[in-house]
């Protein structure tokens, strides 16, 4: 009888250990390969739910990433790739039943594409393909040819931009998209952000407070740096022109909120005048703008900045001050041309890097 009280003791003790340990607050890190980039971060929860909540992760980032892909389909899904293929052809309005999360998606593509007075404008594909095609086709080679240069603007200004490209409507819960001709949807621009203020919102539901995701190098969202007593994370911007990986022209303690930056000094090629020609285009153009080197904003939601940094970069500064005037919630900091660093509602949160 002794020996089978202390066994069950035992197992009661070792049950209890068990017990415990999972209920433990450790750190889980992850890397997901979604959206041509790689997608990183890390999270604080108790072990037992770190499969639970890193499958929750990875599912918001496959689920927006096969309905927004311009590049393949995936199954059967009226998804991007699928609407393109479908308005290519056709000399009409068309309209589509899509998923509530792509309707969702492009309701606040819209938003922003009116916010921002057409400078993101998510339906110039065809465009942004042609510059795509440059940057792919000279990469690695040298500065473009200035006989290529023009062959390119020649070949870009026959391509409409077409005015309110799309539209979004609701029928007895179901979802529809009407689509211009000419219209190519590419949603690079936003859907990054989109998909991480999806997974943060996530989290935040989950009772998740301490995390930090990096949606690749554009877009990244936070919630309180628990490892240290202020809560902030040190956010650095990258030097445009540095040499090296961890060059630094400033830093950002930011905490509960998200950042967002677009720059030309990634994927870009140098052309023979001197100009660097890069995937951000002006819908007013047609062409790259060569202004900045990066525009870095903060705010509460990673899908509206994405698409801000992104239309910002396009406007003069006239433009940009015009836009933080009306959204007065939002902090900028530009990295120009010139190398001159400016700052919009600059905080105390930012630090140049000589502080």
């Amino acid at each position: 009888m002794k020996k089978i009280y202390t066994t069950i003791v035992l197992t009661i003790i070792m049950f209890f250990l068990v017990a415990c340990k999972d209920n433990v607050v450790t750190r889980r890190n992850f890397v997901i390969a979604s959206m041509d980039t790689s997608i990183g971060g890390y999270f604080y929860a108790p072990k037992k739910s770190h499969d639970k909540v890193f499958n929750g992760i990875n599912n918001i980032y496959k689920d927006v990433e096969e309905l927004t892909d311009n590049f393949m389909s995936h199954g059967d899904k009226h998804d991007i790739f699928y609407i393109n293929n479908l308005i290519k052809d056709s000399d009409e309005v068309l309209t589509i039943e899509i998923d509530k999360l792509l309707y969702d998606i492009l309701e606040e593509a819209l938003y922003i594409y009116e916010e921002t007075n057409g400078y993101f404008d998510f339906s110039m594909g065809k465009i942004i393909d042609v510059w795509k095609d440059l940057i792919d086709e000279y990469e690695h080679k040298g500065r473009v040819p200035l006989d290529k240069i023009n062959e390119t603007y020649e070949i870009v200004q026959e391509i409409d931009v077409i005015k309110d490209p799309i539209s979004l409507s609701v029928e007895e819960d179901k979802y529809y998209v009407s689509v211009k001709p000419g219209v190519k949807i590419d949603l690079g621009a936003h859907v990054k952000g989109y998909a991480t203020e999806l997974v943060k919102q996530y989290l935040i539901e989950e009772g998740i407070t301490d995390f930090l995701i990096s949606g690749g190098s554009s877009s990244m969202t936070m919630g309180r740096n628990g490892n240290r007593e202020e809560g902030y994370y040190i956010i650095g911007l990258k030097n445009p022109l540095g040499i090296s990986e961890n060059d630094y022209y400033g830093f950002y303690d930011l905490t509960d909120t998200s950042i967002s930056t677009s720059g030309s000094y990634e994927q870009y090629v140098p052309g023979a005048d001197n100009k660097w020609y890069h995937h951000i285009i002006s819908p007013k153009t047609k062409a790259p703008v060569n202004k900045y080197y990066t525009i870095t904003i903060i705010g509460d939601d990673a899908g509206l900045l994405d698409g801000f940094s992104t239309a910002l970069f396009l406007m003069d500064l006239e433009e940009i001050n015009d836009f933080i005037t009306k959204h007065d919630e939002y902090e900028l900091v530009i990295y120009e041309n010139e190398e001159n660093i400016i700052n919009f509602n600059q905080s105390d949160r930012f630090r140049p890097r000589n502080k």
